[in-house]
């Protein structure tokens, strides 16, 4: 977990107590409307996760969360459900802290009976509004409020940069020791405490630091780690930050991975319901992440913790280190698709930024807090695969291209073909599921003959993919065309009426339906009756 660069906002025990009753009353008012389906309530609880796009998928999952909420601890319950917490003694410190330390003072004073059922899920409604609260103190305020002074070594510092950028590096190994080296012992005699063992690894990590900051290539080297946190110190908060630095290849990589890798394929589903697949869902990711990774962060850390209450663990430490490991996972994917796409996927972009002696330094002792744990984990052993870089993101290879113009009209016209073979209904379930529900052997042929160029010999991700992404444009189209079809007359030029008919639109890469052009005629007025809506 990253800390925030700067305080947590501290608020009186009445400020907190206000907030904490407020929370409450909303969540009652949520729970009593979601249980006669009005949603506009929930909205309001998840408001403060700042959602954007996926707030619909949050809702969901809440929503499924109060069908089965868990079982809440006594104190838990209390502090969350109560009409009012009594005060803290005279004097004490809780007096004027953050919300968080309120809260964990107040459930040393108070005792409760577990609740379950509908109490239960008014407390899950209040603890995620509160949990929201949190976030944006602890994540978004403090890191906002923090700001970074020039400092006169900025230009030596962005030359020692350029350096790193340029894999010139061992020039100024010297300097960069001297500059930065005390920031991260710092970070490890955080980790380590006091004692004899401490001295010795701090000794090790004077000849380590160097190599760490080197690594084997620029994909696990320190440096590279560092430049993406650098630039994480730029935005209102650090997902933001490095999100407004990644280039196209970055968020093709990094959309791979939130299909893939981890939790975050859970997370994706719930976010492009309709994608159909994996290739899909990372065509959703390219396109949405650039501008909402943020929110899609959030939703991920969100989903965590619902998943975590379904199996009973309500607890406010485990809750809020859900959040903070999520949060910071999802942010540790972001930097090493970064990393792993190089300088072309926006690091050096570091060169521009302002006051960056005092970001370098901020950035790399977060970074070395990361590295003491893991090399806590390994004995301290400083092995050089194991630099200051988090892992690497390796999906399996998902992506290919999006359909260019000219594909969507090859797959216009083979969805036209399905109409008139009596399967369109059929079309969209094989989309979002691979499977069209039964043994069919005319739907079987007409996905053997989809059009090469849809799908080059790579199976039928691609088509799916294509028809959920494309479906209100398909959907149109086929029906304006069984339109025209429907109409022809039947009679004994149909044939030849049929084929003046598709020859306008009808692209060379499919094959022309032959013979049954009556049949053809009849499902497509039986789709156009429909309103598309027949298998």
């Amino acid at each position: 977990m990253m800390p925030a660069p700067g305080g947590e906002q501290p608020v009186r025990w009445r400020g907190f107590e206000r907030r904490r009753q407020e929370r409450r009353a909303l969540a009652l008012h949520a729970a009593q409307k979601v249980g006669n389906g009005e949603w506009e309530p929930l909205r309001t609880v998840l408001d403060g996760w700042n959602l954007g796009p996926y707030l619909p998928a949050a809702q969901r999952v809440v929503a499924d969360l109060l069908v089965h909420p868990p079982t809440i601890p006594g104190e838990e319950a209390h502090v969350e459900l109560a009409e009012s917490l009594p005060e803290p003694p005279s004097g004490d410190e809780g007096s004027d802290v953050d919300a968080h330390v309120h809260r964990a003072l107040a459930m040393q004073r108070v005792q409760g009976e577990p609740v379950s059922g509908a109490r239960a899920g008014v407390w899950c409604l209040a603890r995620l509004a509160g949990l929201a609260e949190d976030v944006h103190q602890r994540h978004h305020l403090a890191w906002k409020n923090h700001t970074y002074a020039p400092h006169a070594l900025d230009e030596e510092v962005r030359q020692l940069w350029r350096c790193w950028f340029e894999e010139q590096p061992w020039g100024i190994r010297q300097r960069w020791h001297e500059l930065f080296f005390d920031r991260a012992a710092a970070a490890f005699r955080s980790e380590l405490g006091g004692g004899r063992g401490a001295d010795v690894v701090l000794r090790d990590l004077e000849e380590a630091f160097f190599y760490g900051m080197l690594g084997r290539s620029s994909k696990n080297s320190g440096w590279a780690e560092l430049a993406t946190r650098v630039l994480e110190t730029t935005g209102d908060e650090p997902s933001t930050g490095l999100a407004a630095y990644a280039g196209p290849e970055v968020w093709q990589l990094a959309a791979e991975c939130v299909v893939q890798r981890g939790h975050l394929p859970q997370t994706s589903e719930l976010a492009w319901p309709d994608a159909g697949n994996d290739l899909g869902r990372a065509w959703c990711a390219k396109t949405d992440l650039p501008r909402h990774w943020g929110a899609y962060v959030n939703l991920h850390a969100l989903i965590r913790v619902v998943d975590r209450w379904s199996g009973g663990a309500v607890g406010t430490d485990s809750t809020w280190n859900s959040i903070a490991q999520n949060r910071g996972r999802a942010r540790g994917r972001l930097r090493a698709a970064m990393r792993m796409v190089g300088p072309e996927g926006g690091w050096t972009a570091l060169l521009g930024v302002d006051a960056l002696y005092a970001r370098t330094r901020d950035a790399l002792g977060w970074m070395c807090m990361d590295w003491a744990r893991a090399q806590r984990m390994r004995q301290f052993s400083f092995h050089l695969d194991q630099t200051p870089a988090g892992a690497q993101c390796l999906p399996d290879p998902v992506w290919r291209d999006p359909l260019d113009t000219e594909e969507v009209r090859i797959l216009e016209t083979w969805a036209v073909l399905v109409a008139m073979k009596g399967r369109f209904g059929r079309l969209r379930d094989w989309s979002q599921s691979g499977s069209h529900g039964q043994r069919d052997s005319t739907f079987g042929r007409l996905l053997q003959n989809v059009p090469e160029p849809l799908h080059v010999g790579q199976g039928y991700d691609r088509v799916r993919a294509a028809i959920c992404a494309h479906w209100p444009t398909v959907e149109r189209t086929v029906l304006e065309r069984a339109t025209e079809v429907a109409a022809l007359r039947a009679d004994a030029d149909i044939a030849q009426a049929f084929e003046a008919c598709i020859a306008p639109w009808w692209h060379p890469s499919v094959p022309i339906p032959q013979v049954q052009y009556r049949r053809y005629r009849q499902n497509c007025a039986a789709l156009v009756a429909a309103g598309g809506r027949t298998s």
